[in-house]
């Protein structure tokens, strides 16, 4: 009896701690699982992930009563996360309008970035432990600063905190949607606002909404009213805004139900899928709905008019996009069109893809690059018409007809390349930029004959300063050069690869050398090689320039009004490239604007302060110079008067007419040192040139003093 007595208790002890255990086991794992879903949470920012993490908490059996509860209110949180991380889910599928803005604080910081005024933590933690006393520091940030009005200063290297852009970067967005307008042009609609991780932007948020007259409230959210006008719901995440409460509803309907019909799933609107990833700001416009609300707006004929010009009837939407990259910042407008539209405005201004080829002609080092593409390059009627016209004996004169300028533009150019780069003759007085253009042709002979003689006809008619044209040889090539009033002389060169080079000499010279491969050309350029490349498929126009070369070249034609310190900041510019292109697709046209490599501030500032404190010197030293000079010419008129009192005393000395003239400089001498003082010291040029003078006049006041009568 007493073994079995002592078998059973030794059963329970080992039941009851294997219960024991088992229920370790589940509070283990429930922990396991509820640290998992918040380090998804809060530090990958992965709700989706997170949300299957709680709800394994909610489901385990050895989570407490205080872990469930954090943990329903944490899943709570990340299905709303879950819903708004595309905020046109939570949209009316029919909206007219809609724009969002995406995460603005880490664009913020990519443009700081760019701009070189991201600080360094690491620096501003080291300056703040600088021992007590240190005054080094404090020297030379004060030399480095510039002071504004009152007791402000403008430090030279000036930075933003990296805790600002942290904290910047926390901001989801928002987004809001236009479903209607009435007849007083307010707009209708639904906005949702995303803090994010922003404790400060959502404590604002919650602190300020308290003083709004309450509701009753939606799905159990707390819901507020401003004059039954304006209806706010505040979710665990999110704060939504409409102009009615059934807007209100049905917005928080659709955050609970992903499979609800919203403008995400609206097909027009998600073949923009593309352009809305990663983008700064995004802006739609439903083009089948513009024509009925101009009517309803009263503007029915110009609603007419636009339904006849641009096809509304056919066009599905109307975008514009900003983002910004690790280096640039771009914009983007775009329409898109349905199949078998007949937009007549697009049709007049779309031509066909440029083919590229001229670039190859374009030297490394051009200040900007402009390119036209014009008729398709493949095998045309109009091709095969040119060819029927080519002369029977091969190398025969080609003859050209009043129609052929037709032809020229509609048929047989492909596309055109204009480039500008530094003057040959870098050693001449005013440099004039060399301007150079690229043919890309089907029959350069038939263009060569037309231009020859379009650009001969000024000559002919006997237009003043202009000589006929003349045979040249550059690099070893026959051209025909053109000369004409106030502008370098032209020329025309054509080659074997059906291309066809004019612009001036320098220019034409460049494109040559690069053909034979004695020269880079624009693919080895290294500012603006990345943006030739990058051109969209469908390109027909596009410009590119390189804003530190544009100044230099710049600077020699605008004289003395640049001053050579601007001259000098163009460096600052040397990455700063900027681009427009369009996209001419048949049913898409878009038109993107980028700019790369942005300039530092820093150095900007820098730069304009040296300019300022060397303009001051110009200042200062012209005053010098004509307090001297003032100096100088009183010396002299006081010799001049002594020496007339010991002439009239019966001493030897200066005439009196030398003395007549000393009293008749000073008048003259006084307008120029009024002139100087009422200057200020942006005008500081003109003040040290008349201080020379000044100077120069008290010199010859001197010399005149010293002659002997």
């Amino acid at each position: 009896m007493k073994i079995s007595s002592v078998s059973c208790r030794l059963a329970l002890v080992v039941a009851f701690a294997g219960i024991l255990a088992q229920r370790a086991a589940a509070e283990d794992a429930a922990a396991a699982h509820f640290q998992r879903g918040y380090y998804l949470q809060t530090l990958k920012h992965d709700p989706a992930g997170a949300a299957k993490a709680f709800e394994q908490v909610l489901a385990a059996a050895g989570a407490s009563a205080e872990m469930k509860a954090d943990a329903q209110t944490r899943l709570a949180e990340c299905r709303e996360d879950v819903a708004a991380t595309d905020m046109a889910r939570l949209m009316p599928s029919e909206a007219l309008a809609y724009v969002e803005v995406n995460r603005p604080g880490a664009h913020i910081g990519n443009l700081i970035g760019m701009f070189g005024l991201l600080g360094d933590s690491k620096v501003t933690s080291s300056a703040a432990a600088l021992p007590a006393g240190d005054t080094a520091v404090g020297k030379a940030d004060a030399a480095s600063a510039v002071a504004l009005d009152g007791p402000l200063v403008m430090p030279t290297d000036f930075t933003v905190s990296p805790a600002l852009v942290r904290e910047l970067e926390k901001v989801r967005g928002f987004a809001v949607a236009v479903t209607a307008v009435d007849h007083r042009g307010i707009p209708d609609g639904v906005a949702v606002i995303h803090p994010g991780e922003s404790d400060l932007l959502r404590g604002l948020a919650e602190t300020s909404i308290q003083f709004v007259q309450r509701a009753d409230s939606i799905e159990g959210y707390k819901t507020y009213q401003i004059e039954n006008e304006v209806w706010l719901v505040q979710t665990a995440r999110l704060f939504i805004v409409a102009r009615n409460k059934d807007q209100a509803a049905a917005a928080v309907a659709r955050m609970k139900n992903a499979q609800s019909a919203s403008l995400a799933s609206n097909k027009r609107f998600a073949k923009l899928a593309d352009d809305r990833k990663d983008a700064l700001a995004f802006c739609y416009v439903a083009g089948d709905q513009i024509a009925p609300l101009m009517i309803a707006q009263g503007a029915f004929t110009e609603a007419m008019i636009a339904r006849s010009v641009v096809d509304l009837d056919h066009l599905e939407s109307l975008v514009a996009v900003a983002s910004t990259t690790d280096d640039g910042v771009a914009v983007k407008a775009k329409m898109v069109m349905a199949e078998g539209h007949r937009n007549l405005a697009y049709a007049l201004i779309r031509t066909a893809p440029a083919t590229r080829r001229t670039l190859a002609s374009v030297p490394s080092g051009a200040a900007a690059v402009g390119i036209l593409g014009l008729n398709p390059a493949d095998k045309s009627l109009a091709e095969k018409t040119l060819a029927e016209k080519a002369p029977a004996a091969e190398g025969g004169p080609r003859y050209v007809t009043a129609m052929d300028l037709g032809r020229e533009v509609f048929a047989n150019i492909e596309e055109v390349s204009v480039f500008v780069m530094p003057s040959a003759n870098a050693e001449a007085r005013t440099p004039i930029p060399e301007v150079g253009l690229v043919f890309g042709v089907k029959d350069v002979e038939q263009s060569q004959a037309l231009w020859d003689q379009l650009l001969a006809l000024p000559s002919m008619f006997g237009a003043p300063l202009t000589s006929p044209p003349t045979d040249v040889t550059i690099e070893g090539q026959p051209g025909r050069q053109f000369r004409f009033p106030y502008i370098p002389p032209i020329v025309l060169v054509a080659q074997k690869d059906r291309t066809f080079l004019a612009g001036t000499h320098g220019a034409v010279a460049a494109s040559l050398r690069v053909a034979a491969g004695k020269q880079d050309s624009l693919a080895k350029d290294p500012q603006l090689q990345s943006l030739v490349d990058a051109l969209p498929e469908h390109t027909s126009k596009g410009v590119v320039v390189h804003v530190g070369r544009a100044m230099r070249l710049a600077a020699p034609l605008a004289g003395r009004e640049m001053p050579p310190e601007m001259v000098a900041a163009s460096s600052a510019f040397d990455n700063l490239t900027l681009s427009l292109v369009t996209d001419e697709q048949p049913t898409e046209f878009a038109i993107r604007a980028e700019a790369k490599g942005m300039p530092n501030v820093s150095t900007i500032v820098k730069m304009a302060v040296d300019m300022e404190r060397a303009q001051h010197a110009r200042y200062l030293e012209a005053r010098r110079q004509i307090e001297a000079a003032r100096a100088e010419h009183a010396r002299a008129i006081d010799s001049a008067q002594e020496a007339g009192r010991r002439r009239d005393a019966g001493t030897p000395g200066i005439s009196r007419r030398v003395i007549e003239r000393q009293t008749q400089e000073r008048p003259k001498f006084e307008l120029r040192e009024r002139n100087v003082r009422d200057s200020r010291p942006d005008r500081s040029q003109p003040a040290a040139d008349g201080a020379d003078e000044a100077a120069d006049d008290g010199a010859a006041v001197t010399e005149t003093v010293r002659e002997r009568p």
